[in-house]
């Protein structure tokens, strides 16, 4: 089977979780609603570099994101949640491709088939393809570097392939900042230990450089353009070196090992295998893969688990490799294992059937996407226990992926659905805009809510702005008692708080409740 032949497969695997429910679910937080917005600006006011966010111009990320939400609504002629997302989505099935390409390249044929399936059906993995972040665009683009990397090293591709592994580092930074160079941490520490300083040489590629300074100027010219000044104090090192550097509790282990679930499970037996058997120069490879992002993530202040997705790839590629060199010799471990895969299967079948078991609100009641779902769980739990207990990689590999397509191709449209009455903020939006016209609207709640301005089709009035924390009733009573009595949406806890010292009469036009857990109040100025 050909590299790409086996890339194709996996890749159809994850088109087929991860693109139909694109445009099911509603934009619901503001960090999503953030990149939404920009690209609405770019594609209304073609804003390529100046695009705006309640009135301010954004440069805290640059913008090859917002401009790809921008490409795909080009179409249609306006941002959708489908076209918000659609880009996140390909991005992941592309991630899928790359990782298949690279397993088959580095492991064998077998291996990256099954890498790319082990990624593709990961829980964490599925679950990022449909925000609209643009941490899977990163993702995307670090595969693509170590891929342009291990091609790099040989020489038959040596010099296009590193001119294209510092194309994927400046792609990376122009998607997301300084976390886009990381892959050069991961090539100076694999070839350094490989080679010493001659393997440090041989990064060393004037094209390969130019092409990362251009694509680097390109974005960040313009950017210094509207104020050097506050874009190197603002946003280079309070947003991009203080917000990252600094010591907290390990969280990216934790979220390492929630998010690559199922296959969790198969890394101690994986892992083990690699550190304890002869390394292999692919070997070491994909370890310092691991190794140096999951050390720079420990080193954060904030560890998101969207800041570790980047590793996925090269954990599947790991757990590839056991399962298509070891996994067919028996072991005390594996049986143990197995065990704990059918037990803890067994567990979250019974979950539905506890009527009173809610998760933050999420019904667990019997319903039709259920039925698949326990099945599905059912099905990865027998895999991995057949599989592990006598020693059957593909039984185990393909059980575990039909499982595990069932449990998130189901699961994915019962939590949007949920998701979607429980955060109803299209209907909202809907409720303002009737009352409020062409006139002025505000926002004064406990946190920003950028997607009311989404849905809304216009930015609200930044009544805080960045004392929204401070509850200081005197904005809110200033702007109720402008003349052209403009309205306001409150969550209640903030309007039971701050309601008796308001200076100026208001009236509830309208409540919606239990809209992300809060009721939510609009209100206007009392003649």
């Amino acid at each position: 089977m050909t590299p790409v032949r086996t890339a194709l497969i996996c890749s159809v695997v994850a088109a087929l979780l991860v693109l139909p429910s694109v445009g099911h679910r509603l934009i619901t937080t503001s960090d999503e609603a953030r990149f939404a917005l920009l690209a609405r600006e770019m594609t209304t006011r073609h804003a390529w570099f100046g695009a705006r966010v309640s009135g301010e111009v954004y440069r805290n990320k640059p913008p090859l994101y917002p401009w790809t939400i921008a490409a795909v609504s080009l179409v249609r002629g306006h941002v959708t949640e489908a076209t918000a997302r659609i880009p996140g989505a390909a991005a992941a099935v592309g991630t899928v491709f790359l990782t298949a390409l690279l397993g088959h390249r580095l492991f064998g044929p077998r291996a990256g088939l099954w890498a790319g399936l082990v990624l593709s059906t990961s829980f964490g993995f599925v679950e990022h393809s449909q925000l609209v972040l643009p941490d899977m665009l990163v993702t995307l683009f670090f595969t693509g570097a170590l891929y342009m990397l291990w091609l790099g090293t040989t020489a038959l591709h040596g010099r296009t392939a590193l001119i294209a592994f510092y194309a994927c580092c400046a792609l990376g930074v122009l998607s997301k900042g300084p976390v886009g160079l990381v892959p050069l941490l991961v090539a100076a520490v694999w070839l350094g230990r490989e080679q010493g300083r001659e393997g440090l040489r041989r990064l060393w590629s004037p094209v390969g450089l130019l092409v990362f300074a251009v694509l680097t100027v390109t974005w960040l010219a313009p950017f210094l353009a509207l104020g050097a000044g506050s874009f190197v104090g603002g946003v280079v090192w309070e947003e991009w070196l203080l917000w990252y550097f600094g010591l907290s509790m390990p969280w990216s282990i934790e979220q390492l090992a929630v998010g690559f679930l199922p296959w969790t499970l198969l890394l101690p037996l994986a892992g083990r295998r690699a550190f304890r058997a002869p390394r292999s120069r692919a070997t070491t490879f994909v370890l310092v893969s691991i190794a140096v992002p999951l050390a720079a993530m420990l080193l954060s202040r904030h560890q998101l688990d969207r800041y570790v997705l980047p590793i996925y790839p090269s954990l599947a590629l790991l757990v590839g490799r056991w399962a298509d060199s070891d996994a067919a010799v028996p072991t005390i471990g594996g049986t143990i294992l197995g065990w704990g895969a059918l037990l803890s299967g067994v567990a979250l079948v019974a979950a539905p059937a506890w009527a009173d078991l809610p998760l933050d609100g999420f019904p667990l009641h019997l319903s039709w996407p259920v039925v698949p779902m326990v099945s599905g769980v059912g099905l990865a739990a027998a895999a991995l226990f057949l599989g592990l207990r006598r020693a059957r990689p593909a039984l185990m590999v393909y059980g575990v992926t039909a499982g595990m397509g069932m449990l998130l191709g189901a699961g994915l449209w019962l939590y949007d659905d949920w998701l979607n009455r429980s955060s109803d903020y299209r209907r909202l939006a809907e409720a303002l805009r009737q009352h409020a016209g062409a006139g002025e609207a505000a926002a004064f709640t406990t946190s920003r809510h950028l997607q009311i301005d989404f849905y809304f089709g216009r930015d609200l009035v930044p009544v805080w702005k960045e004392e929204m924390f401070d509850k200081k009733p005197g904005k809110f009573s200033d702007f109720m008692a402008r003349a052209a009595r403009p309205v306001a949406v409150i969550d209640a806890s903030t309007w039971r708080e701050i309601r008796e010292r308001i200076s100026v009469p208001v009236v509830t036009l309208d409540q919606l409740s239990s809209v992300a857990g809060e009721d939510m109040l609009i209100l206007r100025g009392a003649p």
